[in-house]
């Protein structure tokens, strides 16, 4: 039964609909800035791999220059 100026858009069933998308975008954004947080954070760790393996090979380069100009063996291991 109806009340006498109650409009069905106002019931709190005629809202659920809306209401459930509106926490869908919301979930959805949530994700999308987990996401974002997990590539940054892999794109950080692979920079400082990178720049430490970069640091390794060069440390093996120079000693294995010295080594030459010197004469002697270089042992890689």
């Amino acid at each position: 039964m109806r009340r006498p100026g109650h409009r069905e858009q106002d019931s709190p069933t005629a809202r659920a609909p809306s209401h459930c998308a509106g926490l869908a975008r919301c979930a959805r954004a949530a994700s999308a800035v987990e996401y974002a947080l997990l590539v940054a954070l892999i794109g950080v760790a692979i920079l400082a791999a990178t720049m430490g393996l970069g640091t390794s090979v060069r440390n093996t380069f120079n000693n294995a220059e010295a080594a030459q100009k010197s004469g002697d063996t270089f042992n890689v291991l």
